[in-house]
């Protein structure tokens, strides 16, 4: 089971806003924000679809291990931001593919069109880039 604490985290790491959690693990608005503040607690199936959501954009929940538990981005290069990754033309292609990954294994239509758009627009940068020099 996850904690309110790791969903928020796991939020802040991705940039994503309590709404696209909300669209992508299928929940309203208010109860993810009710959840998240601890004011409710959902049944177990809305725990799964949070953490299925959270974990195909990206993060892996850490069990509790003696250390207490957490969360870690599984894929640095990888975020919800709505911008995408960074870098000179070469990393371009490694983005790609970081991304191509990450949508091949997510189930979620938000997510893999969400990749795709990030994968368009890396490409088109890195080709304004080329014709540039």
């Amino acid at each position: 089971m996850i904690t309110s604490a790791q969903i928020r985290g796991a939020r802040a790491m991705l940039n994503m806003k309590q709404a696209d959690l909300a669209k992508a693990a299928d929940i309203s608005a208010a109860a993810l924000n009710s959840i998240e503040r601890g004011k409710a607690i959902p049944r177990t199936s809305t725990w799964v679809s949070i953490r299925r959501a959270l974990e195909e954009a990206g993060v892996e929940f850490i069990p509790e291990n003696g250390g207490g538990a957490g969360v870690r981005l599984r894929n640095a290069d990888h975020t919800h931001s709505r911008e995408p990754p960074t870098g000179d033309p070469k990393g371009a292609l490694a983005d790609i593919q970081t991304l191509v990954r990450v949508a091949l294994r997510s189930s979620d239509p938000v997510v893999v069109r969400r990749d795709l758009e990030l994968i368009l627009t890396i490409t088109e940068e890195a080709l304004k880039v080329k014709a540039g020099q």
